[in-house]
């Protein structure tokens, strides 16, 4: 309490517990410091619109890689030996199963289906 009147007196301010504990990085809680912590907001905003423009072009990306994939996967799925002779190493091999490229054709829509979801993603 002396203390608390001797800075007063001398013009040096009080500290206050939170502002101890804000500047040491730490809560009342015992929290570490928040997520962005000493950023302004505009440059968390442009952060965050970086990271979502991100998301965007690799959600858009692998969209336009699974709509290019699927009609060579039900090519395949139609004409496997048609398929096969596509193949410059080995043209007259055994052309793939129906149930491997149907499974092929199912990983390629999921991913698709996946990506979608980066594309429709919100700024929060």
């Amino acid at each position: 309490m002396v203390r608390r009147e001797v800075r007063s007196e001398l013009g040096l301010g009080v500290k206050s517990p939170n502002k101890l504990l804000k500047r040491a990085g730490m809560t009342r809680r015992g929290e570490g410091k928040p997520r962005w912590a000493g950023r302004s907001a505009p440059s968390v905003r442009r952060l965050q619109m970086r990271r979502l423009q991100l998301y965007r072009l690799i959600g858009g990306a692998l969209v336009l890689l699974a709509l290019a994939a699927m009609p060579v996967q039900i090519l395949a799925l139609v004409d496997p030996a048609g398929t096969k002779m596509a193949d410059d190493a080995d043209p007259f091999g055994v052309p793939p199963s129906r149930s491997k490229t149907a499974i092929t054709m199912l990983v390629t829509a999921a991913v698709g289906l996946a990506s979608v979801t980066l594309l429709k993603k919100r700024a929060s």
